[in-house]
């Protein structure tokens, strides 16, 4: 995707974490004329809506039925909080209405080298560690992702020869059809197979797709990309 492609597209988010509000800014500020929120409690994100409709008015599906009717969008960003799993999601799929994220759209307009980071236990340690060497080196380097740091803050700011450390949690990897240049797997363990938050129920219906979703960011490498990865735990090194 590139930005030519959303003009005139009928375009939702799907909850407002920081990722889809970060996004949702960087399109207003691209001058796209309409975006809709879909998010179930409205109460819980009025800042953030806020800060939105003082570039433009932003249109809001909240409530109990906020899900419902999703074929009338183009294009859904979901959260990483959404679960692919979901029916209304699956529908929407099916109807031809494309499910992107805002991580997703990053990888296809990001101008520099990507270096990705994930793992089950210190990904994000390793991933500022990464980036703390970078920048120590002198490298124009930038980190983000999971780690709480929205990368389209900082598109505008990147060319050919940035470098981005991201942190990816296994529900951004998840539905990935690109990988990073350099991939860093820190271990792999069971995790993520049951509900942590009520209000944020995502999880991995079982261990085999928590690992398919985590191996996405060596997926779609090729021969002039790398991986680094743990030789001491067995899933990484397998």
């Amino acid at each position: 995707m590139n930005l030519n492609y959303f003009k005139d597209k009928k375009i939702a988010f799907l909850g407002l974490g920081i990722e889809n509000v970060s996004l949702a800014r960087f399109l207003l500020n691209q001058g796209l004329e309409e975006i809709t929120i879909l998010e179930r409690d409205k109460d819980s994100i009025s800042d953030r809506l806020e800060s939105l409709n003082k570039i433009k008015k932003v249109n809001l599906v909240s409530g109990v039925d906020y899900l419902a009717d999703l074929n009338q969008y183009q294009i859904l960003f979901r959260s990483p909080g959404v679960p692919l799993h979901l029916e209304e999601l699956k529908e929407a799929k099916e109807s031809g209405v494309i499910i992107s994220s805002a991580m997703r759209l990053f990888f296809d307009l990001c101008p520099g080298k990507i270096i990705g980071v994930t793992g089950s236990k210190g990904k994000g340690t390793t991933a500022t560690l990464i980036f703390q060497i970078l920048k120590e080196a002198g490298k124009d380097v930038y980190l983000g992702g999971n780690i709480g740091i929205a990368p389209f803050d900082f598109l505008n700011q990147l060319s050919t020869t940035s470098l981005i450390v991201l942190e990816l949690s296994s529900f951004q990897l998840e539905d990935f059809e690109k990988s990073p240049q350099i991939a860093v797997v820190t271990n792999i363990f069971e995790e993520h197979l049951k509900a942590a938050d009520p209000k944020n129920p995502n999880f991995h219906k079982n261990f085999a797709e928590y690992i398919n979703a985590k191996k996405n960011i060596i997926k779609y490498q090729n021969r002039q990309n790398f991986t680094i990865t743990n030789f001491s735990n067995k899933l990484t090194k397998q």
